[in-house]
C-alpha cells in the first residue's frame, strides 16, 4: 500500500486548489455582475444618404391656442361657444365650428406641393385644434417613395380674407374668452405661422412630454426656407428602462390614448377635448366640454397622466427624429402679408446614427465562464498528473521490495 504523501508536499498542493478555487468564485461573482448590471455604451455615426423618407408636416395658426376655444363669428353675431347647436351637431360640434368659424383648409391651404406634385395627389390634410398652438393643418404623405436630398415640400399658407377682416393691416377677430366676447386684434406684419416636422407613421401632438420638438416660426409676407436633417436612434432595452420593439408601435399613439383616458377619468365625464385622438368622441354639450378642458389643462392633472402614460408606454427601441432649422428667407413683402410661404427640405446634411450596444453581453459572459472553467479543468488535469505520478512511485516501490527480498 503506498505510503501517504508528506506533509510538506500535501499543503501546497491544497493551498493551490483553495486559491484557484477562490479566484473562480470571485471572476463567476465578477461577471455575473456586471452581465447582470446591463452597463450600455452609445456610438454616434454620421452617413451620407441620397434616398431620404419622406416626413409628414404640421402648420399651425396660433391665433386659436390657449387653454380656451376662440370661437371666431362674424361681426353681426355674437354668438358664443355655449350657444354653438351642441344638441343639433353633438359630437360634431366641434368640427362644425372649426369649419365653420374658422380658417377653411381648402381656402388656408393656397398651393401645396411635394415632389413637385400636387400635394393632393400623393397624401391628405387633416386639420385638429390644439389647446397650446392653435388651429393645426397635418399633412401626412401616402407614399412610401423616398426624396432626395434638396428636394421636399413647397408650401403657401393663407388666411382668408372673407374669415379675417383686414382693417389698415390689421387682423380683427372676435372671440369669447371665459364668459367675455371681445374682438382681438392682431398686427398682420406680427404674424407668425407655426410648423412642424415629423415622422409620417406618427400622429402629431403639442404636448411635449409625447413629441418633444420646438416650432419653427415663419412671419407673414415672406418665404422661408426650412432646412430637414434626420436622426435615427436605436436602443437596448434594458430591465430599468424598456423599450419596445413590436413592428408598428407607436409611443405617440399610444401616450395619446392613454392621456385622453386619463382625462376622462379626471373628471368623471364621459366626453374628450380635441388635444385628444381622433378616433376619441367629443363632448355632446359645452357644460361636459369645459369641465374636461379644465381639467385637462391643470398642472397636477398633467403631471398626473405623464407619470401614468409614460410607464405604460415605453420609448420605441427604433426611432426617426426630424430636426428643423430656419435657413434664409427672403425679406417680408408688405403685399402679401396674409400669405405664408416656405419651401422645406432635406439639407446636405448627413444622417445621424445614434447606436446603443451592450458594453457587456451574454458572448462576454460566456468567454469569461469558459476562462474559469478552463482554469478549473486545468487544476483537475495536474490532479490528476499528480494522481498518476504518486501511483507509478508506489508501483516502482513495490517492485523495488520484491526485487530485495528475492
Amino acid at each position: 500500500m503506498a505510503a501517504p504523501w508528506p506533509p510538506c508536499r500535501r499543503l501546497p498542493h491544497w493551498t493551490v486548489c483553495i486559491l484557484a478555487a477562490g479566484y473562480a468564485l470571485v471572476q463567476v461573482h465578477d461577471c455575473l455582475s456586471r452581465f447582470l448590471a446591463e452597463p450600455v455604451s452609445s456610438h454616434r455615426d454620421t452617413v451620407f444618404m441620397d434616398q431620404l423618407p419622406t416626413p409628414a408636416i404640421t402648420l399651425c395658426n396660433p391665433i386659436l391656442d390657449g387653454p380656451t376655444v376662440y370661437y371666431i363669428v362674424p361681426e353681426d353675431d355674437n354668438m358664443g361657444m355655449s350657444d354653438l347647436p351642441w344638441h343639433e351637431f353633438g359630437n360634431e360640434t366641434i368640427p362644425y365650428l372649426l369649419d365653420v368659424a374658422a380658417v377653411g383648409a381648402e381656402e388656408a391651404l393656397d398651393d401645396c406641393r411635394l415632389r413637385g406634385q400636387p400635394c393632393s395627389t400623393v397624401g391628405a390634410w387633416s386639420r385638429r385644434l390644439h389647446s397650446s398652438v392653435g388651429d393645426c393643418f397635418t399633412f401626412t404623405p401616402n407614399t412610401s417613395e423616398p426624396i432626395q436630398l434638396g428636394d421636399g415640400y413647397e408650401v403657401t399658407f393663407l388666411l382668408p380674407s372673407n374669415v379675417y377682416g383686414e382693417i389698415k393691416e390689421k387682423q380683427i377677430m372676435h372671440a369669447l374668452i371665459g364668459e367675455k366676447f371681445i374682438d382681438l386684434t392682431h398686427e398682420l406684419g406680427n404674424m407668425r405661422l407655426s410648423v412642424f416636422v415629423h415622422p409620417a407613421d406618427e400622429p402629431f401632438s403639442s404636448l411635449p412630454w409625447i413629441q418633444p420638438q420646438e416650432p419653427l416660426y415663419v412671419r407673414s409676407g415672406e418665404r422661408a426656407e426650412v432646412r430637414v436633417t434626420l436622426e435615427d436612434i436605436e436602443r437596448v432595452s434594458q430591465r430599468h428602462l424598456p423599450c419596445e420593439s413590436r413592428p408598428g408601435y407607436s409611443s405617440a399613439r399610444c401616450s395619446l390614448l392613454c392621456h385622453a383616458e386619463a382625462a376622462s377619468a379626471a373628471t368623471g365625464l364621459d366626453c374628450r377635448v380635441t388635444d385628444m385622438p381622433t378616433t376619441a368622441a367629443l363632448c355632446g354639450n359645452f357644460a361636459n366640454y369645459s369641465a374636461v378642458q379644465r381639467a385637462f389643462t391643470t398642472a397636477a392633472g398633467a403631471q398626473a397622466a405623464m407619470g401614468e402614460c409614460r410607464q405604460r408606454c415605453p420609448r420605441p427601441c427604433r426611432q426617426r427624429r426630424y430636426l428643423a432649422a430656419l435657413g434664409s428667407s427672403l425679406g417680408q413683402d408688405e403685399t402679401r402679408l396674409r400669405q405664408f410661404s416656405m419651401r422645406i427640405y432635406y439639407g446636405g446634411e448627413p444622417v445621424q446614427l445614434y447606436r446603443e450596444l451592450w458594453s457587456y453581453g451574454a458572448s462576454a459572459l460566456v468567454g469569461e465562464a469558459g476562462g474559469v472553467l478552463g482554469l478549473m479543468l486545468g487544476l483537475s488535469v495536474l490532479s490528476v498528473f499528480e494522481a498518476v505520478s504518486q501511483l507509478v512511485e508506489s508501483i516502482v516501490q513495490r517492485v523495488s521490495a520484491r526485487v530485495g527480498s528475492a
